[in-house]
């Protein structure tokens, strides 16, 4: 009898047990087929193996940006349609399109998804033809699956100028899909959303607490989180996320998640390799072959106008293009690289507006490096009174539409006309050619690393051993490595300077037992620039440095150590002639007062500088940093200057700018800035205004570059939008954190005595006290002693700024007490503000 109860109790325990459902959750995996970040091809292996642990199959969803690949060669080849492909041979249940998806049009968007053999869902779309939801059974179990796109018309530039286009709102969307699902049976509910885990989760689900698990995209991060009862998960290549709810009587009891990490590496099953080798590898080898442009000798400007005036009849044709991309475009291609400098869903439109108008905004567009050029590709002379027809890509109308530079064209976008079918993108791969062209830097390269400079060999000493190309790193921490690298010469008495590539972290370089100093050893920088080819012997020439690496945390559970590719590609050497010599930096007002001026600027070459400070002459030692300070000047005096570099003969000269030294008496203005932190176009809007307000002198409280220790990052605060603006103001610059202690700063920048830490008598009635937190800031204890000095005389007014808050906190406060028992009209600032939006501008 003990028995049969026993046996009753297992088979109703058995009856009663919960199911366990898996979800497989991928989302942003952006067309990333093959290669090292060939997330999608590995996808395979994780698939098989779910499936052959599962009693119950998987449900495999994807939450949308699958087709637009970073440097994807097969999903730009077809568009992405290959992606679909992907899905459909893996047996996807559910795909939701995110923003990408969009990027060509709902049509677009509906075609290309309808190779795939699951569902697409878009409930917020409903112009689109899509499903908003779909019910998939597992066993027992109906689950419902609602789809949410991304909405975000910013995201889908074309689509602003489609009347039809509509897009409902999440909840509105979802409150309607979820009442079909439960009138046709569904007991568990699943959100698919093509936005960021952050977005509006707890409202949504405040509204939704049946949804037993929301899956994300959108904002590339791993994260898992609950919401009341609501797992929500969202999952970044190469990551996927693995769900698993428990289910009884149809309704979820738990839930949990992890992520399995994607291993390109790892042996594909038969069915799946078979699969690539017949459906993907053909598209790479298509993509990835070279094409040239047709003519060596065009730039990039004239090359695309070309292409655009073959496509659209216009008067006036806008081409964007930075002013950096304009040497010669005679460079080889592929499909790759040429879709990341140009949007492959970019159109050609043209449109009309009154020749007035156009007139207005020609100065702005000019500031956006757009050309404007006629039929005959000169710069367009625009006559008053007509109508214009223009031609330019969707790309550039659309950001004209949004700086509402256009009036006319912003109230009434349908006026726009599409130049036929083609994307812009298409139009110009068309106009590229096999055809092989004289390839001037490659050549020249080539030829130099070849006969003249030729790598031997490369060694690197780590941890007692020595390496020939690649060494393994076996913890946390920093790492000093010694590399030698041992090249060839053929002539070297052809060679007057040469630059070289090498990784970023190797600093204090010697060349045949000779320092090579081009930015300090506390500069990090990939090009060591300007190098003399005197100090190169015929025959062996052995360079050698330090390398110092640091490692933080591991990969988990990968069980592989780190390694750094260091080896021969690492390497490229590349003669220079001094007419290539220029002003990379400057001139740079450095700190000015009533009877002196200092400047300082930067040559890319080992030359001489002359400044001609109207009729003064002064030359600099032959380097690369050139710093200037004229005397015995008039207080309160406008003067002109130039500067002319001289490297081996060849001569160039810089514009003529004007500055003004500091006024004796009176009032002073001046402009106080801070953080500009490689924000080029912040920065150039804040220097300009700042310049209007036409100021004595600048302040600047620090952080002028996001990594003031690495010599790239100062092309973003000297670049030609201020270059004018900081050649023209005197400045008094307080170092801050992100100078990163670097004795670059002081040699960019003139500072008295080389110091970052001064005081300055600005003129009779005012002192100011600068405190730097770099290298040659003084410490706490004198910064104050030294305040305490200068605060006994009662007759200055003092501008007093910051590096530390410290001090600011406890000389504020006695400002602000000695301020109180004086009657005199001294007055105190304290000034520990971030100016990242705007300047400050004081009068004293």
């Amino acid at each position: 009898m003990k028995k049969f109860f026993l046996s009753l109790a297992l088979l109703t325990a058995c009856l009663l047990s919960a199911d366990e459902l898996v979800v497989l959750s991928t989302g942003d995996l952006h067309g990333s087929i093959s290669g090292k970040n060939g997330y999608l091809k590995s996808l395979g292996t994780v698939i098989s193996k779910l499936r052959s642990d599962c009693i119950i199959a998987p449900i495999l969803i994807d939450a949308g940006d699958i087709c637009k690949g970073w440097g994807s060669a097969e999903a730009m080849a077809t568009d992405g349609k290959i992606t679909f492909d992907i899905l459909s041979h893996y047996k996807y249940d559910v795909f939701v399109p995110g923003n990408h998806e969009f990027e060509r049009g709902e049509k677009f968007c509906f075609d290309m998804t309808k190779a795939f053999t699951g569902k697409t869902l878009a409930a917020n779309f409903p112009s689109a033809g899509f499903d908003g939801s779909c019910i998939i059974e597992r066993g027992n179990i109906k689950v419902g699956i609602i789809g949410i796109a991304h909405g975000g018309i910013g995201m889908m530039k074309h689509q602003v100028f489609n009347k039809e286009y509509r897009v409902i709102k999440e909840i509105s969307a979802v409150k309607k899909e979820l009442a079909k699902l439960k009138a046709a049976g569904a007991t568990v509910f699943i959100l698919v959303r093509h936005y960021g885990i952050h977005t509006a989760t707890k409202q949504l689900l405040a509204n939704f607490p049946e949804i037993s698990l929301v899956i994300n995209a959108h904002s590339h991060v791993d994260k898992i989180k609950r919401v009341g009862k609501t797992l929500c998960v969202q999952s970044f290549a190469p990551e996927v996320a693995v769900s698993t709810l428990e289910i009884k009587n149809g309704r979820v009891t738990e839930s949990e998640a992890k992520f399995i990490k994607l291993d390109a590496e790892k042996k594909l099953s038969p069915e799946t390799a078979k699969f690539f080798k017949e459906k993907v590898s053909p598209l790479t080898r298509q993509a990835r072959e070279p094409l040239c442009v047709n003519s060596g000798a065009k730039s990039r400007e004239e090359f695309i106008f070309d292409v655009m005036k073959k496509s659209a009849d216009a008067d006036i044709y806008l081409v964007r293009e930075r002013k950096r991309s304009s040497q010669h475009f005679a460079q080889q291609l592929d499909e790759v690289k040429l879709s990341f400098l140009y949007s492959y869903w970019d159109k050609l439109v043209t449109f009309e507006m009154s020749s007035d108008e156009f007139a207005k905004s020609s100065a702005e567009l000019a500031k956006t490096h757009t050309l404007i050029l006629d039929k005959n590709g000169k710069t367009a002379a625009i006559a008053p009174g007509k109508t214009l027809k223009i031609a330019a890509t969707e790309q550039v109308f659309f950001d004209i539409r949004m700086k509402k530079l256009f009036s006319a064209v912003s109230k009434a976008p349908e006026k726009l006309k599409y130049c036929g079918e083609k994307t812009f993108y298409r139009m110009l791969k068309e106009s590229l050619t096999n055809k092989e062209v004289k390839i001037e830097n490659k050549t020249q390269e080539k030829k130099i690393q070849a006969g003249n400079i030729s790598i031997e060999s490369v060694k690197f000493f780590y941890d007692g051993k020595e390496y020939s190309d690649r060494f393994s790193l076996k913890k946390r921490g920093k790492h000093k490595v010694k590399c030698e690298l041992t090249v060839n010469v053929d002539e070297p008495e052809k060679i007057v300077f040469f630059n070289f590539k090498k990784p970023l972290m190797m600093t204090k370089w010697l060349l045949n037992g000779t320092r090579i100093d081009r930015n300090g050893d506390d500069i990090l920088s990939k090009d060591i620039t300007g190098v003399e080819g005197k100090l190169l012997k015929k025959g062996k020439n052995i360079f050698t440095c330090e390398a110092v690496v640091y490692i933080g945390k591991m990969p988990i559970g990968s069980g592989k150590t780190p390694k750094a590719d260091y080896n021969k590609k690492s390497f490229v050497f590349q003669s220079i002639a001094p007419e290539k010599a220029k002003f990379s930096k400057g001139p740079v007002a450095g700190y000015g007062l009533t009877d002196r001026l200092s400047f300082s600027a930067f040559t890319d070459l080992p030359c001489k500088v002359e400044l001609d400070f109207d009729g003064r002459k002064m030359v600099s030692k032959e380097g690369f940093f050139h710093q200037f300070e004229v005397k015995n000047l008039t207080p309160d005096t406008r003067y002109s200057y130039s500067m002319t570099l001289d490297c081996r003969g060849y001569k160039k000269t810089t514009d003529k700018f004007t500055i003004k030294t500091l006024p004796a008496k009176g009032k002073i203005r001046f402009a106080v800035l801070g953080d500009s932190q490689g924000n080029p176009e912040c920065w150039r809007r804040i220097m300009a205004e700042a310049a209007k307000h036409k100021p004595d002198f600048l302040v600047h409280v620090g952080d002028l570059t996001s990594e003031g220790n690495q010599f790239s990052y100062w092309d973003l605060w000297d670049f030609d939008g201020v270059r004018s603006y900081q050649a023209q103001f005197p400045r008094f610059l307080a170092t801050g954190n992100h100078e990163r202690r670097s004795s670059l700063v002081t040699k960019l920048i003139c500072m008295a005595d080389g110091k970052e830490s001064q005081i300055y008598q600005v003129n009779e009635n005012l002192k100011l006290i600068v405190l730097g937190f770099g290298r040659y800031g003084m410490p706490v204890k004198r910064y104050c002693t030294e305040l305490d000095k200068q605060l006994k005389n009662a007759n200055e007014k003092y501008i007093f700024y910051r590096s530390r808050s410290c001090v600011v906190e406890r000389k504020t406060r006695q400002l602000q007490a000695l301020s109180k028992g004086d009657k005199s009209s001294r007055k105190e600032q304290s000034s520990g503000v971030l100016f990242r939006t705007r300047p400050l501008i004081l009068t004293q």
